[in-house]
Formats: C-alpha cells, structure tokens, sequence
C-alpha cells in the first residue's frame, strides 16, 4: 500500500471530536422533533423519528468513509430512505414488517409531500392516515443526512471556524422551530426543552471553538476550561433570571404562534350538493332501494348523515368554511379518534357496524355523538372529515366518496333526552349560527303559532311543532300533490289559506327551523334515516323510504334537543284550489357568493344525472415545478457521467475480447495509456511505447520508488507480445491486463481529486500504433512475460 493511499484511509477515520460532534447535534435534533409530540398525542411518533435520524447520520458517515462524493451520498440518503422507511414509519404496509411494498413507498412519497398539511388541518391527537409518520421520520432523516455530512466533510477541516458550527446547527434549529410551528397551543417541556437546548449550544461551542496557534497546548487547554466555566455560569444565570419571569409572568396560551391556527381545512361542504336536496329521491324513486346494513343500533335510534344550519332562501346546506360560527363548528380531517360533543348529560353507548350498499355520497352514516370511526371495505380513512359541533363526516380526496362496499364501525354516545318538565325550565343555549334568509309569511306564522300562554322556550317550540304536526304528511301525489324542495315559496305555500298543511319530512322540518330561527332559538335540520327495528333485532336493512328529517335545538346545559314536527296523518287532505306558487324545484348546488354569478338551479332529474367531479391523486403544479428545479442539476450531471462510462466500459471490453493475443495484450496498453491522458497526463502519439512509456513516467508523482519502471516494463511486454510472431496464451494476456488495472489505479491515487473527477467525463481512443519501433531487447522482454506468467 502507497503512502498516500494510507494518508487517505486515514484521513477518511473519523476524529474522537467528529463523533463527539454528530452526538451533540443528533441530541439537539431529538430535543427539537419532540415537540411534534402535542400533534401526535404521545410519544409512538419518536419511532420513526429518531430512525430517520439514525438512517440519515449512518448514511453519511458511511459515504464519506468510502470515499463517496456529495452527489453518490445524496442518492444513497435517499434509497437509505426508502429501503429502511417501511420497517420504521410504516411497517403495517410492508411485507412482514419490514420488506417494502407499492403502497409503503407510496406512503413514503405521500408523507413527505402531503404529510405537512395533514399535520396541520388533523385534528389532535393524530392517528391516522398511515403515511402522517412519515413527517417526523423524513425531518429526522434529512436533519441527520445535512449535519453528519457537514460534520465529517466540513467542520473536521483545518483551520476551524465558529461561524462553520453555527452552519452545522441550522438543521436542529429548524427542527425545533418547526416542532413549535407544527404543534399546538399547548407546548411540550417547553422550558426544559428551551434551557436544555440553550446549554448544549453554547458549551458546545465554546468547546469547539479554535485554540490560539500560537499558544501553548497547556495555554489552550486552561483557555478552553475558563470558557467552558463562564459559559456555563453565564447559561445557568440566564435560566435562572428567564425561570423567575416566567413564573412570574406566564405567557398566554394565546401567545403561541402555531400554524394550524392560520390554516383553513381545505374541506368546503359547498363544494357538493345539499344532502337535503335528495330527500325525494329516497323517499320515492329509491323508496325500495336497499342503502346500508346496520348492526348495533336500538329502537328509536336515527342515522345522522348531514345536519344543516345554512338556509339561503333555496337551500339548507351544510355550512361552508368562509362563515364558519361556534355553533356549526368546522370540518377537520381526523384519524380514527373524533372530538365528541361535549355533554352534560346521560348518555348510552353504542358500537355500530354499517355496511353501505346501495347508497352513495359523500356524507358518512353515524350515530349519536361518535368517538371513534373505523373505515374499512372499499373506502379509505387518509379522507375522512369531521365535524364535532354537528356530529357530521364526509369522504373526499384521494379515497373517492362513499359507496358500495364501503364499511363504518363507529363507537358513539347517544345523549338520554331529559324530560320536558326540566327543559322548561332551562334557557336555549347562547350560540351562534350563519344567519338564515328570512321569510316574512314564515315568521309571522311562527308568531302565530308560538302558544300565547307559552312562558318558555321549550314551550314556544312545542307550540310550533304540535301545530306542523296537524298537516298531512305525502310525498307527492296525484290526490295529494306536494311538490318537492324547500326554497322560500315552497315554505310559503306549505301554509295555504285554508290552514291544510301537506308536505313531507323535508317541507316540516325545513319550516320548524325557520319558524323558531324567526324567534331567535337556535334551531338547525338534521338528514338522516330512522330504520325500522324490531324488538330483539340485531341487524337492520335501511331502504329509502326510512328517510327522515327533524330538528335539534340548542339548550343551555344540556345540548341540541330533537324535535319531530314530521305529521303522521297520510290521509287525503281535503281537495282545495291548488296554492298560486310558482313552480319550484330541488337545488342541486349552493347559492352564488359575493362577487359570483347566480349559479344554475338543477332538478332532481338533473341531480341524479350529474356526475360528480373527479377526485382522484392530481399533483399540484409546485411539486412539478420543485421536482424540476431539483432533479435538473442530476440530470445534467449524471446523464453525461453515464453516458462516458458506458463508452469506456464498451471500449475496454471490447479491446480485452477481440481479436488475437497480441492484439489483446496491445489493448491493455492502449488502455492504460488512454486512461492516463484522461487523467491529464501528456501522452505523446507517433512514438514507440517504450518512449510513451518513459515520457509518462516522469509525469507521474508516486511516492512508491519501485512503480517507477513498471510501466517501462510493460511497454516492453506489449513489445514482445506483438513482434514476436507467437501465440500469446490467455494467461499472458490476463497478466497484461492485470498489470495495466494496477498502474490505472496507482495514477489515479497520484493524482488530485479534481483530476480525478474531470477524467470521468473524457474519453480518448488510441488511434492506430506507433511505427517506429526500434531497439528492443528481446531476452529482457521474454523474461518478463516468464516472470508475468509465473506470478
């Protein structure tokens, strides 16, 4: 072994200091990827974590003890990504835990890019989708790759500076920063994390800090440990004086900067049409029609799938996110643990098994208040939104909607409704809701049908719903018409002259919110389905005909209250001049916005014609546009790169297979002497070997004395190969080649790396051989080829 090749393996070793360093800075990074704790509810996302930590640290030290350069590390931090990802981020999508598949890949890919808005808009804690681990364990990978490399690439050069250590510690600033940003209000060891943090930095860098050249190592050594000293007097000072103020002085929760207080969930329910708007479609055209299977549930108890607190003059509609109140909440995409209501009152368990079948939607059956929600069969959970101040879901994004196939399992509290003589004691509740579209024959029916010797809430709403519960209840007929929908001059004609009310769940339950909305109770409709169970019966098929709308009203210190003003009486109402009312019809689509124009009113017909939009995977434009930027510098250097290596792989395989043994053993010469002039060495062209040989050696700076003549000695073999006229046998042939792999290797270790590098991207050809070829001593030459074949 060359001295240099041993300067080389040496100072490829990394330092007691180097290690001391990546141990400072790994411990850094885990202080700061703690605070993603507060998103993730407890301490399970450190797994991925601290193993992207340890795949990003390893993978840089690996590479640069081989000698790889920067572009050959980056490629292997990121196939160490994918290769080590499933067992440690996802491990429930590889095979046996750990060997990759398509889907863990595609989480990995998925986590990386989409992961950081997931974390922001899931509700806390977060438990799902699958791929949400891939966000600590692809910040701890890249932290650890940055560091390490700069570390053992970097800081271990002479001379030192500070301003490289303050560079080095960007990775684990950015990661504390990121793990305050990400969080929430409620911080995590936020003073012990801070302090800690603080300590460490400063220490360090008052310990790496460079001594003074021209001091003594004793004069260096008392000067680092005074520092060490005053660094630590100087931190535990700060801690103190910091700690007291802030006890003194806590800060506001309110005070805590946090992304996801900035952010608005991308979910917008006005995106999609009404679930209200289909009501009549059930109830008639798919009256028969099997929806969902449901096992669990107990008599009495109804099938939320929308409620709806926005009314626009032509709709109730979920509200939307632009004018969102306390009182209708906000969709969140949440895991398999949901924010319940809060109830101050009994409540019954349920766990409810739903298996969808013929209906389809974007909104998700539940009950009750849920607290968890398990999605299985054909739909997915990355999509699930939810609501907790309505008690509503919905399936979009990449999953699709609901539809056949799909399957709930929901674990939900059922409030026990007190009885009415507590809830006339008891005040609605003080919340606010999107203002309603007012409707003047509405409100002073309301005023009329109020109950004048009501003295309370409760009872103006009962008053209301006993009087609707007088109409006749039809779904359209011929001897009972009942057109469909609820825009303002349905519900102005559901109350005709003659006092005959006639309509269907969705005309009751649109009228008895906007009546007590009028009395300024907060009243909202509720879609949903109220299955038929038989007494002892487990398992219950809904068709369309369950379906139903009622009420929910919000009282102080109990919650929404049901009410049903849905009539029961299907008879003939008696025949009476049909109302003057103009025609009116199911809306399929929410009403424009400011600054929109009108949007187009749709009919049933057209409702179930219309196909929804697709929601499939759809890359933004910046991933592309990212992605581009990125890969543009690997392409233009690899493709070129790859491109010589194939030419010169292609050229010295051809050269050692083709043609004689002379010719072959020609060829290594030709080999060797191109790679030298790739190298940047003068090799000269029309001269015999034996001078290109002697004019390269004194080229060649080798601190080994005896490579010296080698090359002269193989210009003589090559020599005698060619002119003596004999078979040249393989083994004489592979020594040949052997040598000229050899001498390759040793030029290349003589030379600078940038050399080294250039040389990677030229290709020479020998064109044609010498012709002068005068003075060779035969005897020398055949006791060399003895010797090369005897070894």
């Amino acid at each position: 072994m060359t001295t240099s090749a041993t300067t080389a393996r040496q100072r490829l070793r990394l330092s007691r200091q180097s290690w001391i360093d990546i141990a400072v800075l790994s411990f850094l990074s885990f202080l700061g990827i703690l605070g993603f704790e507060t998103s993730f509810g407890g301490l399970g996302f450190l797994v991925a974590a601290i193993g992207g930590l340890v795949v990003g640290v390893a993978v840089a030290v690996v590479a640069y003890q081989l000698g790889l350069g920067i572009a050959l590390t980056t490629i292997g931090g990121v196939a160490a990504y994918f290769l080590f990802g499933t067992a440690i981020a996802v491990p429930s999508q590889g095979i046996g835990l750990v060997i990759p598949t398509f889907q863990s890949l595609g989480s990995l890919v998925t986590g990386a890019v989409y992961g950081w808005k997931d974390i922001l808009t899931l509700t806390t804690p977060i438990g799902a989708p699958a791929y949400i681990a891939a966000v600590p364990y692809v910040a701890g990978w890249a932290v650890g790759l940055v560091f390490a490399t700069l570390v053992v690439r970097w800081l271990a050069r002479k001379p030192r500076s500070s301003w490289r250590y303050a560079i080095a510690l960007t990775g684990p600033v950015a990661l504390y920063v990121v793990g305050v940003l990400v969080g929430t209000d409620e911080p995590v060891l936020a003073g012990v994390r801070g302090v800690s943090f603080a300590v460490i930095t400063l220490v360090w860098l008052g310990w790496r800090r460079s001594p003074n050249q021209s001091a003594s190592a004793t004069a260096n050594r008392a000067l680092l440990q005074r520092k060490l000293v005053g660094t630590v007097i100087v931190v535990a000072i700060a801690a103190v004086v910091a700690g007291g103020v802030g006890a003194a002085v806590p800060p506001s929760s309110y005070a805590r900067f946090v992304l996801r207080d900035k952010i608005t969930p991308p979910f917008d329910p006005l995106d999609y049409a009404s679930p209200l708007s289909a009501f009549r479609y059930y109830a008639k055209t798919a009256a028969k029609t099997k929806l969902f299977t449901v096992s669990g549930l107990r008599k009495g108890d109804l099938i939320r799938i929308a409620t709806l607190d926005s009314y626009t003059g032509q709709i109730w509609n979920v509200v939307g996110s632009d004018v969102t109140t306390d009182g209708s909440g906000s969709f969140d995409l949440v895991g398999s643990q949901l924010s319940a209501q809060k109830s101050d009152i009994a409540t019954t368990s349920r766990t409810v098994h739903i298996t969808v079948q013929g209906y389809s939607g974007v909104w998700v059956p539940l009950v009750g208040h849920a607290l968890t929600l398990t999605v299985g069969g054909t739909a997915k959970g990355e999509d699930v939104h939810y609501n907790s101040a309505t008690g509503t879901a919905a399936l979009t994004g990449t999953a699709g909607e609901v539809t056949r196939g799909a399957q709930f399992s929901v674990t939900a509290q059922v409030p026990v409704i007190p009885p009415a003589t507590k809830l006339e004691k008891l005040a609605t509740a003080q919340v606010s809701l999107p203002a309603v579209y007012p409707i003047d024959s509405i409100a002073s029916q309301a005023q009329k049908h109020e109950g004048s010797t009501a003295s309370s809430s409760y009872q103006k709403l009962v008053a209301l719903a006993k009087y609707l519960q007088g109409g006749h209840l039809s779904h359209g007929s011929s001897t009972s018409p009942s057109p469909a929908g609820h825009g303002a001059n349905r519900m102005a004609a559901l109350f005709p002259p003659n006092g005959v009310l006639v309509g269907d769940a969705e005309q009751y339950a649109s009228a008895f919110a906007l009546e007590a909305r009028s009395l300024n109770l907060p009243a909202r409709v509720v879609m949903g389905f109220k299955p038929k169970i038989s007494t002892g019966e487990t398992t219950v098929t809904v068709i369309g005909s369950d379906v139903t709308a009622w009420d929910e009203v919000d009282f102080a210190g109990v919650g929404w209250v049901p009410f049903y003003p849905t009539p029961t009486d299907t008879s003939q109402p008696p025949k009476t001049p049909p109302p003057p009312v103009s025609q009116t019809v199911t809306q399929s689509r929410q009403p424009n916005r400011v600054g929109q124009p009108q949007n187009n009113i749709l009919s049933p017909v057209a409702i179930k014609k219309q196909k929804a939009k697709p929601t499939g995977f759809v890359l933004p434009g910046w991933v592309y546009v990212t992605t581009g930027i990125v890969a543009a510098p690997f392409i233009i250097y690899f493709v070129p790169l790859l491109i010589v290596a194939g030419v010169k792989r292609r050229r010295s395989r051809r050269r050692r297979t083709t043609g004689r043994g002379d010719e072959q053993v020609a060829g290594a010469w030709d080999e060797l002497t191109d790679n030298y002039a790739e190298l940047g060495f003068r090799v000269p062209r029309g001269v015999t070997r034996l001078n290109a040989a002697r004019q390269v050696q004194r080229q060649v700076a080798v601190d080994d004395d005896s490579a010296v003549p080698s090359l002269v000695e193989f210009a003589l073999t090559t020599d005698q190969a060619v002119f003596s006229g004999e078979d040249i046998p393989q083994p004489t042939v592979d020594a040949a080649w052997s040598l000229a792999t050899d001498e390759i290797s040793r030029a290349r270790e003589a030379v600078p790396k940038w050399r080294r590098w250039l040389s990677r991207f030229r290709v020479r050809s020998k064109r044609g051989l010498p012709s002068a070829l005068t003075s060779i001593d035969t005897t020398a030459v055949a006791d060399r080829v003895k010797e090369l074949v005897n070894r």
